[in-house]
């Protein structure tokens, strides 16, 4: 059974601060409570609402069958089913799950609208398309979401209804689902648009979806460690919307971990591991004192400060509070009553969260005491700062954070009560089934469970399981010694390679969607609404960067055309990462010089990378963010 599905992948929270006279302004109206659940035979009468008016795709047989399904997942589908003896006839499906009804509270106006949605789909015949498009990133399938969107608000006004309610159920997966979905390279340039994005596209506030856009393009770079790159797209997105304070929560972001991934790895490696705001970036920090702090360290943290204070405080106040008090505990100097005020700041706010609050509170009030901890050890109070840490993780128990039990395992636990030195063992055990041997403090949190288990006349049976590194996603690609990013403007590829000996559209009915090429094919460019969205390279020496996820470890990983099997090999996991076969029939240098033979390239979703392995020996390399 082939299903085509509602695009929900989520985007952080990105609640636009908006002045009540702004035109064309984008904010989410709530689910209003109904007093009856919607019933399947409500969706019945639905789709045969939309059914009289939405054109019927040639190749699928109607009527369409609409059932609601009982999947507690957030979600709705439409498609086809495959049926008859030799199965040609591609009976139509339409399915809504409890789950989606649940999280909507019932709301018509939203049920209604993903209904147009999915009837889109099947008057457009994604589903056809997209089995048919047989490619790494599957790249149509952004247009085709766009398509949809579009053509559902058609529906919608056709039958009398307000095509805001299609917005409404964008900005409703935007702003109401849970925050799991950290990787931002999955919302700029997923095979689903950001929800947010394709709202402001129906809402026809250009200003606001081009600053959007440019705000999740520094998110990515956020993601991958580019910090300074991240902070000139926030820059941007602020030039654009000079009202979309979210970016300025991010540059203040940007330039505090920025400072801090800088200092000398010994000054932080006396330091224990802060924690960052949620679902921009959980970075982490090492410490230690043996090398002075240089003056640009101290320009940077001055730099950040100065982006926190620009922060609204209207707006943003637990955001700025939080980032505030972080960065004091983080002075480069060794000021006593400026880490004190820090420490004093995170304790406000540590105050404010009732435990009884959802988990997501629950997170930031751990991550508020894992902050108060650093502070405290910084002035030689470790006994009080593991302590708190303890207390605070015993009460909110279905929270882990890995920073917070890095840092029990370093402060000396001689002392402890039996309780909390079994907790202190049990987080102390997670942590290391949880990092990579080569973090650097591995070996440290290893000691103090081996003693921790002496202590408490413990042993442990079998072997430690430990995991491995995780890389950040690839965001670019060095080629000819120029380095292109992703999202950059298509003049910087052809500024960087010169004039392209090919250029024009995929297809005619995705004007959007342009390729490019140098070469005998050599370098193949895929280009998007005026962005970068995929770059392919078989010339020798072409190399893509990677980095670890656990930003301890400041290992650059480089994968380049020419190496070997056993090199690429030792840098990414030929079976992990989602990683899968695949042939390329479009985009590809054979498909574009009519090659008898096509291209199997392995790819790797998680690190938005293509690698194309013939003899045993990398022959090309292609980054996309394009989820497939």
């Amino acid at each position: 059974m082939t299903l085509r599905t509602l695009g929900c992948s989520l985007s952080a929270a990105l609640v636009l601060a908006l002045a009540p006279a702004a035109p064309a302004q984008i904010e989410f109206s709530p689910p209003k409570q109904p007093v009856e659940p919607f019933t399947q035979a409500e969706l019945e009468a639905l789709v045969a609402e939309f059914d009289a008016i939405v054109p019927r795709f040639e190749l699928y047989t109607y009527p369409i069958e609409a059932t609601i399904v009982e999947d507690e997942t957030v979600n709705a589908s439409a498609g086809f089913r495959l049926e008859g003896e030799d199965l040609s006839i591609a009976q139509t499906i339409l399915m809504v799950n409890t789950g989606f009804l649940e999280a909507v509270q019932h709301d018509r106006r939203l049920i209604r609208a993903v209904v147009a949605h999915e009837m889109a789909h099947l008057a457009l015949g994604h589903s056809v398309e997209w089995a048919n498009t047989n490619d790494l990133d599957h790249a149509l399938t952004r247009h085709e979401e766009l398509a949809a969107d579009a053509a559902g608000a058609r529906y919608l006004a056709e039958l009398g209804h307000p095509t805001s309610d299609l917005v409404d159920l964008l900005l409703f997966l935007d702003t109401e689902l849970p925050r799991d979905y950290p990787i931002w390279l999955q919302t700029v340039g997923s095979d689903h648009a950001s929800p947010i994005t394709r709202a402001g596209l129906i809402a026809g506030n250009d200003q606001v979806l081009d600053a959007l856009g440019h705000l999740e393009v520094g998110l990515a770079f956020m993601e991958c460690r580019r910090y300074e790159e991240a902070v000139a797209w926030f820059e941007r997105a602020l030039t654009i919307e000079p009202r979309m304070h979210e970016a300025r929560v991010n540059i203040a972001l940007a330039h505090l971990q920025d400072y801090y991934e800088r200092l000398p790895i010994v000054i932080r490696e006396d330091w224990l591991h802060p924690e960052f705001i949620p679902h921009l970036s959980t970075t982490t920090l090492l410490g230690g004192r043996s090398v002075v702090v240089t003056d640009q360290d101290k320009q940077r943290f001055e730099k950040a400060l100065a982006s926190i204070e620009a922060i609204p405080t209207q707006s943003f106040q637990r955001s700025k509070a939080f980032l505030h008090g972080t960065a004091n505990v983080l002075c480069p100097t060794d000021d006593a009553e400026r880490i004190q005020d820090g420490i004093s700041e995170l304790r406000a706010q540590l105050l404010g969260i009732p435990l009884v609050w959802p988990k997501p509170f629950q997170v930031e009030h751990l991550r508020l005491a894992n902050n108060i901890a650093v502070g405290l050890a910084r002035l030689g109070e470790h006994r009080a700062a593991l302590e708190l840490l303890l207390e605070r993780a015993s009460e909110v128990p279905d929270v882990f954070l890995g920073y917070a039990a890095e840092n029990v395992g370093r402060l000396p636990s001689g002392g402890l009560d039996e309780t909390r030195a079994r907790q202190a063992l049990d987080m102390t055990l997670r942590y290391l089934q949880s990092t990579p041997p080569s973090a650097p403090q591995y070996d440290v949190v290893d000691d103090s469970l081996q003693k921790l288990l002496k202590a408490l006349g413990l042993e442990l049976t079998g072997e430690l399981h430990t995991m491995p590194t995780y890389l950040t996603s690839a965001i670019a690609m060095t080629i000819d010694g120029k380095r292109l990013d992703l999202f950059a403007p298509p003049a910087k590829a052809f500024d960087a390679l010169g004039p392209a000996a090919d250029r024009g559209f995929v297809l005619e009915k995705y004007p959007d969607l342009q390729c490019a090429l140098w070469g005998d094919a050599d370098v193949v460019v895929l280009m998007e609404r005026g962005m970068l969205m995929k770059l392919t390279s078989y010339r020798e020496g072409s190399s893509v960067e990677l980095r670890p996820q656990n930003t301890s470890l400041r290992e650059v990983f480089e994968l380049r055309v020419g190496m070997t099997r056993a090199e690429l090999e030792a840098i990414v996991d030929p079976k992990g990462d989602g990683a899968f076969a695949h042939e390329t029939a479009i985009f590809g240098r054979a498909a574009l010089t009519g090659a008898s033979e096509p291209e199997v390239w392995t790819y790797y979703p998680t690190l938005n990378l293509g690698v194309l392995l013939i003899d045993d020996v990398v022959q090309g390399l292609a980054v996309t963010p394009v989820k497939s």
